[in-house]
């Protein structure tokens, strides 16, 4: 005995769509390089709204990306100090600057990945449910 293929065991919906809109659905669907199905999938799945911890944990992403950013500027600055000849006990302090900005900006991208990994599991949780076959301890 097989089992049957994914398509046959999910949800079917029959939907009356307006003039044109199914020729507006396939040209986004060629766009997009989906199939049509897949297209409409993905708008209905856009529209609706992403949990709090979703949006909290994309938040936070944000402003690392700002922290991340603004590092990036202060390490130019330093690297401009350094090239135009400052004083030993500067350059010193501005090379100890510029590593402690790089691991901090290391641990920031590390923080942006286990964020962003997070809200794709709370998004794949809040569009399917829970896995299955996976039980909790």
């Amino acid at each position: 005995m097989t089992d049957a293929p994914p398509s046959r065991s999910q949800e079917k919906f029959i939907v009356r769509l307006p003039a044109g809109m199914r020729d507006q659905i396939e040209d986004a669907a060629k766009r997009s390089g989906r199939s049509m199905n897949a297209e409409i999938v993905a708008r209905l799945q856009a529209s609706f709204p992403a949990s709090l911890a979703s949006v909290m944990l994309q938040n936070r992403g944000e402003e690392l990306i700002v922290a991340q950013r603004d590092i990036d500027a202060e390490l130019v600055f330093l690297d401009t100090l350094l090239r135009t000849g400052a004083k030993a006990a500067l350059v010193e302090e501005t090379r100890s600057r510029i590593e402690l900005l790089t691991e901090r900006k290391t641990s920031i991208q590390a923080e942006i990945d286990l964020l962003n990994g997070r809200v794709r599991k709370i998004e794949e949780f809040v569009l399917h449910g829970p896995k299955k076959g996976k039980k909790r301890s």
